[in-house]
C-alpha cells in the first residue's frame, strides 16, 4: 500500500476514495502490521536460524559510487512532500465540511489544489 504510486491512486479514484483518508488508515495499519509480522518476527527468526555468510559479503567492494549519490535530504523531500499535500488536501476538506474554516477562501482553495492527487504527485 503507497499511496503516491499510480497502482493506489488509480484504484482510489475508480472507487471515489479520498486519498489522504486512505492514506491515514493504510498508516495506522501497516504500522502494527509491520511491527508484528517484520520487526518481531525477525527477532525471533533471528535467534532461531543460523545462516552463515560467506566473506565475500563483507569484503566486497561498494557497488555504488556513493560520490555521485542524492543528499538524503532532496531524496526525503521526494518521498514525503506528496504525502504531506495529500494530507493537507484531506485536512483543509475535513475543516471545511466540519465548519471550522471557510472552504470558499481563495487560499483555501488553492492549498487543496496543490493537494489533490494529480498534482502533489507531480
Amino acid at each position: 500500500f503507497v499511496p503516491p504510486h499510480p497502482g493506489p491512486v488509480a484504484a482510489a479514484e475508480f472507487l471515489g476514495a479520498n486519498i489522504g483518508l486512505l492514506l491515514v488508515v493504510g498508516i495506522l495499519v501497516a504500522i502494527p502490521t509491520w511491527y508484528l509480522g517484520a520487526y518481531l518476527f525477525g527477532l525471533y527468526a533471528g535467534k532461531k536460524f543460523d545462516i552463515p555468510l560467506s566473506k565475500a559479503f563483507f569484503n566486497g567492494e561498494a557497488m555504488v559510487d556513493e560520490r555521485n549519490a542524492p543528499k538524503f535530504g532532496t531524496v526525503m523531500t521526494i518521498l514525503v512532500l506528496p504525502v504531506l499535500l495529500i494530507c493537507l488536501d484531506t485536512v483543509l476538506n475535513t475543516l471545511a465540511v466540519a465548519g471550522l474554516i471557510d472552504g470558499k477562501t481563495a487560499l483555501v482553495e488553492f492549498l487543496r489544489m496543490l493537494g489533490k492527487t494529480p498534482v502533489a504527485l507531480l
